[in-house]
């Protein structure tokens, strides 16, 4: 997977200059970033505070290796005969 250049936080950061009053094709060309990503960001990170943003991804980590751990109790367990 492509590690992004902006961290959570800076994201966030954004996005609350947008709410400032800046208007998007401003921040894009100040940033360095596409229309589609400024909008894809606002519909995933909007209205999240930084501390919001970290609990979410940590709440996702979490539910990976949970997802992993019920895989592996899944496969070592004797397949079903019928």
């Amino acid at each position: 997977m492509k590690r992004s250049r902006f961290s959570e936080a800076q994201i966030i950061g954004i996005l609350k200059e947008h709410q400032a009053g800046m208007i998007a094709p401003d921040l894009c060309r100040k940033h360095g970033i596409s229309d589609a990503t400024f909008y894809n960001w606002r519909r995933k990170y909007g209205g999240m505070e930084v501390a919001e943003g970290s609990r979410s991804r940590c709440l996702i980590t979490r539910g990976l290796v949970i997802g992993i751990v019920d895989l592996n109790v899944d496969l070592s367990s004797p397949p079903i005969q019928n």
